[in-house]
């Protein structure tokens, strides 16, 4: 039999009740998606986003809708990334896609993804996040300033404290002050690194990525005009 996924505002269970759906207050989506699917999607999300108390030591809003953000922005930067995808390979490229690309490993099996999918114990508002922003994707409740961003990727504090990182070494951009302070509460500074490949300076290109915004303790970014030309997703 199948487990189904039971979500509200206020939580969430699994029911073994053999439909392997996802329902929202009692009722299943109009989009159908399979939940162990959306829970794959949720767990990544979970993992990937930032604790409750991480974006409480960051001190950059209020709490709950800082994780509310990052949840919804990781999620929908996945949905976006399939769809710049797709139309680079000129061919249908799914979530389901994206979850079996290896670059999504780390995550996969990573604690907080375990912890996650175990649904014992853990952080309880980054799992309610997690649910919410997938669900914000599939109903269409979008957050209009992180939709009409169309971020493809995202990261952590490792973009601010790993010199060696790789969209470093492609060159990132830093487009507004604020971003490359997300945090400074914790004495980090990200400015604008020019890319260190040699093969892209010999194409005349400082920047393959800029930011677009931040959210709880993610910083999400996008290619630059020049970047998308050379290298595309």
């Amino acid at each position: 039999m199948s487990n189904s996924l039971f979500l509200t505002k206020d939580g969430a269970k699994i029911e073994n009740n053999g439909a392997g759906q996802v329902y929202w207050n009692n009722q299943p989506l109009k989009i159908a998606i399979p939940a162990d699917l959306f829970m794959k999607w949720a767990g990544v999300v979970y993992a990937e986003a930032a604790s409750t108390n991480l974006v409480t030591q960051l001190g950059m809003g209020d709490v709950a809708t800082e994780m509310e953000r990052e949840g919804y922005g990781i999620a929908v930067t996945m949905f976006n990334y399939c769809e710049a995808k797709s139309k680079k390979l000129n061919k249908n490229y799914t979530l389901v896609d994206l979850l079996s690309n290896a670059d999504y490993a780390k995550a996969l099996v990573s604690t907080q993804y375990q912890e996650y999918q175990n649904f014992s114990g853990g952080d309880a508002n980054r799992r309610k996040y997690a649910h919410m922003g997938c669900l914000r994707v599939l109903l269409g409740n979008h957050i209009a300033d992180i939709q009409q961003a169309k971020s493809l990727y995202w990261d952590g504090q490792d973009l601010w404290t790993n010199a060696k990182h790789f969209k470093k070494n492609y060159g990132f951009r830093v487009t507004r002050p604020e971003h490359g302070g997300l945090y400074r509460n914790k004495n980090l500074s990200l400015v604008s690194t020019p890319a260190l490949r040699p093969d892209v300076q010999q194409k005349g290109i400082q920047y393959v990525y800029q930011s677009v915004f931040t959210a709880g303790g993610t910083i999400f970014s996008t290619l630059t005009p020049e970047g998308f030309k050379a290298y595309g997703v």
